[in-house]
């Protein structure tokens, strides 16, 4: 099976079974607005729902450019992003991991804009596998700052997922854009799955937005309702994740959308040793859209 090449805090392989049941067959092209790891798509891979599509079976996006620039990488120029992975594995190994970290950490903000696609992929698979818990965060001034996480082995990357995710992502599209653009692009009979940053939940301490400098507002969670209704009537198929809330079920009940609750347990605030059972929802719609 095909893994991510990347870790993701709110990833949904545990989430996948319960989506799984949610998905109706056949859907034309699948659209993932807020892909981060993708795990939602190396399983629908796994299940070979996307593989006897029509080229582009799958259309995969996020607002995170350096993210969409390694999955370029990684699609195209696989052998070269694992040879600067082993680069990137030596240095580490030859120095204090700490000092080591901090020290790319440093690099990727001064020069990741400027740097060759297959640098930039290893230096951000780095990061997010030696970066504490798989997170990503951004300051406002729009500079990476997530400490170390303590994990001084060297090896921090697989050559089978990056190879095995170039092929899984040969006929995809791949775009750095905001949720927004799914209203020019979704057609009847396509999926789509929208798994934005969540809305804070009141037992969960833990909870931020700032997978990018501007953030994701409540404003932005109304204007994704709004857009995934659209799509709805549209007749597309709409799937959502967030937080089970009294604020998430009030945005999307009064419209039609069952919120299912979906128990999960994680590893939640700043203890990476510690897990709680948290409450997400699983937001759908019966609509025909046949």
């Amino acid at each position: 099976m095909t893994k991510p090449f990347v870790k993701w805090t709110g990833g949904k392989r545990r989430s996948w079974p319960h989506i799984k049941k949610r998905i109706k067959l056949p859907f034309s092209i699948y659209h993932e607005p807020f892909v981060g790891g993708g795990a939602v798509f190396y399983e629908m891979e796994a299940c070979r729902w996307l593989r006897d599509q029509p080229a582009p079976r799958a259309v995969l996006s996020d607002i995170n450019e350096p993210l969409m620039r390694a999955y370029a990488a990684v699609k195209y120029l696989p052998a070269r992003v694992v040879s600067e992975c082993y680069k990137l594995q030596k240095e580490y190994a030859r120095n204090d991991p700490k000092k080591a970290y901090l020290k790319m950490r440093d690099r990727f903000n001064r020069e990741g804009a400027t740097m060759a696609g297959p640098e930039l992929a290893a230096l951000f698979i780095f990061l997010n596998k030696r970066g504490f818990n798989g997170l990503y965060r951004v300051n406002k001034q729009g500079h990476f700052n997530v400490p170390w996480g303590q994990n001084e082995d060297p090896q921090f990357f697989s050559v089978d997922a990056i190879h095995a995710s170039s092929k899984a992502l040969k006929f995809v599209e791949l775009h750095t854009r905001g949720f927004d653009a799914a209203l020019e692009e979704v057609n009847s009979g396509d999926l789509v799955y929208f798994d934005p940053p969540y809305l804070p939940s009141p037992d969960q301490d833990g909870t931020f937005t700032a997978y990018d400098k501007k953030g994701f507002t409540f404003e932005d969670h109304v204007a994704l309702r709004d857009i995934a209704c659209e799509l709805r009537s549209r007749g597309a198929q709409v799937l959502l994740s967030n937080f089970d809330t009294p604020t998430v079920r009030g945005l999307y009940e009064p419209e039609g959308w069952t919120v299912d609750t979906v128990p999960l347990k994680r590893t939640i605030g700043g203890k990476g040793s510690e897990r709680r059972m948290v409450y997400e929802a699983l937001i759908w719609s019966d609509y025909d859209w046949a």
